[in-house]
């Protein structure tokens, strides 16, 4: 580092122009306290990590940063898989329930449709359940949605 005569290294990281030249000086001065290990901590913490990473491919196992990379991708993964799982069950109820309602000589949205205005309040679960399982359970339910959209029409 170059300085002008008389000057004193600065205490700061900073970069700044003196005598025409660019000078870049670093920090002289530590936090105040003690020196921390960390010991226990950051091997407990360590150890964490590496026991959910076990059964990772190579490096992603062994070494600290790679395999906690893999288990931070991992956990993301994980929360928006379980988000993904509730729309494809849902959509799975909605194909199964549209099927049996075809069977049954009406569309999807019209048997839905005619069971709000029958008062009927199943879920798409148990509708989808209903029609996989009990095909004449899931046959009086339609004759009661034509009846309501009969009877509202």
């Amino acid at each position: 580092m170059a300085f002008c005569q008389g000057d004193q290294p600065r205490r700061t990281l900073s970069i700044t122009k003196e005598c025409g030249r660019i000078v870049r000086t670093r920090a002289a001065t530590r936090p105040a306290g003690p020196r921390v290990k960390r010991g226990t901590k950051r091997r407990a913490k360590r150890k964490k990590i590496l026991d959910r990473a076990s059964g990772y491919f190579l490096t992603k196992s062994k070494l600290y940063r790679s395999a906690k990379e893999a288990v931070e991708r991992g956990l993301k993964f994980a929360y928006s898989g379980r988000k993904q799982r509730k729309r494809q069950y849902r959509s799975l109820w909605i194909v199964r329930i549209g099927a049996a309602a075809k069977l049954n000589g009406m569309s999807y949205n019209q048997f839905i449709h005619g069971l709000k205005v029958a008062g009927v309040e199943l879920d798409r679960k148990i509708l989808a359940d209903l029609a996989v399982k009990d095909p004449s359970g899931f046959k009086s339910l339609a004759e009661q949605a034509k009846g309501a959209i009969g009877g509202a029409a």
